[in-house]
């Protein structure tokens, strides 16, 4: 509420210095009978010699470069993981063939997606270990 008051205040201020203002502006002078007009005399005219234009040398023209070829992006194939093949044996666990190979279980997880339980391999499984 307060704001609204500040508002409609600042408007009236405003609204009431661009009358007083723009009427004074506005208003056209008076003449009063003491003051008198004179007419501005008309400027002396010169007479300026128009200018011909010299001939000047143009360039020669030059050529214009041919465009650069841009050589054409080629696709770089990502190398595929290489991997070793590792057969497990009786006594095995994910933990002791990662710590053999010097690799992380993770690491061999992402690399057997097919492997569902990390505790459970089994005798003969082939396991890719990455390198």
């Amino acid at each position: 509420m307060l704001a609204l008051a500040l508002v409609v205040g600042l408007f009236c201020f405003v609204v009431g210095l661009v009358v007083q203002l723009g009427w004074r502006t506005a208003r056209a002078p008076k003449v009063r009978p003491e003051m008198t007009v004179t007419p501005l005399g008309v400027p002396d005219v010169e007479t300026v010699a128009t200018l011909t234009p010299t001939s000047t040398a143009t360039p020669e023209p030059t050529a214009t470069p041919e465009p650069t070829a841009t050589p054409t992006p080629t696709h770089t194939p990502t190398p595929e993981p290489e991997f070793e093949v590792y057969v497990v044996q009786s006594g095995d666990t994910l933990a002791k063939i990662a710590q053999e190979f010097g690799v992380t279980v993770e690491a061999i997880l992402e690399a057997n997606p097919e492997i569902e339980d990390p505790s459970r391999i089994v005798v003969g499984q082939e396991i890719r270990i990455p390198r």
